[in-house]
């Protein structure tokens, strides 16, 4: 009759030792010895996944506690990570949202979501300008394509903003001040970009 107590002492002993193999395979043994305690090792092992970068393994995890949990903005915003890198970039998009209706206020849904729009603002931006730049004597007409090419850029940016300004203002991610200075910028608002300065 396997004890609890034994499987315990080894999931501790390698979650200290940082030997995430046997952790996982700790985990899974105390699974399968112990079923009842299915939701204490799969939430275990949602985070050996995530910081193991064991996408794969992650989403099935994950699918498997948002069964049990549904509606679960962490669990949600795994399951966006995961699409992101797996670059399923409208699967995350849509997660990342969807982890926004049940949380308005989930810090890493909004940094998440927000940092997928803006990059795609800088890309227009990016392409708009490669492309201006390569012209070699540019004329009005094409300085107004230009332009107008990158409204799509500056609507991108307007998109991103609130859930950039979001997670900035949670104090979770204050790498993002830069971001959102750079986006205020490029909308021409420098008056709202100063304090991001």
């Amino acid at each position: 009759m396997p004890q609890l107590d034994v499987y315990d002492k080894l999931i501790n002993l390698a979650k200290k030792e940082k030997n995430d193999s046997i952790y996982e395979f700790a985990l899974l043994e105390k699974l399968k010895a112990f079923p009842e305690y299915n939701d204490e090792v799969k939430k275990s092992l949602v985070y050996l996944y995530i910081n193991s970068k064991q996408y794969e393994k992650l989403l099935s995890v994950t699918n498997e506690l948002l069964l049990i949990y549904p509606g679960n903005d962490n669990y949600l915003y795994l399951r966006g990570v995961v699409y992101q890198n797996f670059s399923k970039v409208e699967d995350a998009k849509a997660t990342y949202a969807e982890v926004l209706k049940v949380n308005p206020d989930h810090a890493g849904a909004n940094m998440s979501l927000g940092l997928m729009i803006y990059n795609e603002g800088s890309e227009v931006f990016l392409q708009k300008k490669k492309r201006y730049e390569s012209i070699a004597k540019p004329d009005r007409v094409d300085y107004w394509e230009y332009e107008k090419g990158i409204e799509k850029g500056k609507t991108l940016y307007k998109q991103a903003l609130p859930h950039l300004l979001k997670a900035y203002e949670s104090g979770s991610y204050p790498d993002l001040k830069p971001i959102i200075f750079n986006a205020y910028v490029r909308l021409e608002q420098k008056d709202k970009a100063e304090q991001y300065r």
